[in-house]
């Protein structure tokens, strides 16, 4: 099981090019682009992004190579309960159907400011 606060979506970079504004989510659309990192089965939203001794206090590489290279992005991750022991029902159709609506909803929530079930 995640520990508190390990699951859902995490904004980890947002794009330097947003006109002065702070939400990740009100830039020009035109330019806007959006980078979800996803972790797989026994995976940790940052720990799977992190150095190999998977500490979180340091930065991950998204937020430290990808960021650089591509300053325009908003640069999130997405964290959900894929421990072993859920991993038969994560890898069935309606484990991963269920996760997929999780992920929808944060990325809607975050652009419209609701969450949404």
């Amino acid at each position: 099981m995640p520990e508190s606060g390990d699951t859902g979506l995490l904004v980890l970079a947002k794009e330097e090019d947003s006109g002065g504004q702070t939400d990740p989510f009100t830039v020009d659309k035109a330019n806007a682009r959006s980078i979800v990192a996803i972790h797989g089965v026994n995976g940790h939203r940052t720990k799977s992004w992190s150095p190999e001794n998977g500490e979180t206090s340091q930065k991950t590489w998204l937020e430290d190579i990808l960021a650089v290279r591509i300053p325009s992005a908003r640069i999130m991750t997405f964290g959900y309960d894929s421990s072993a022991t859920t991993a038969g029902d994560l890898l069935s159709s309606s484990g991963l159907r269920k996760v997929a609506i999780e992920l929808l909803n944060a990325l809607c929530g975050k652009r419209t400011g609701k969450v949404t079930e």
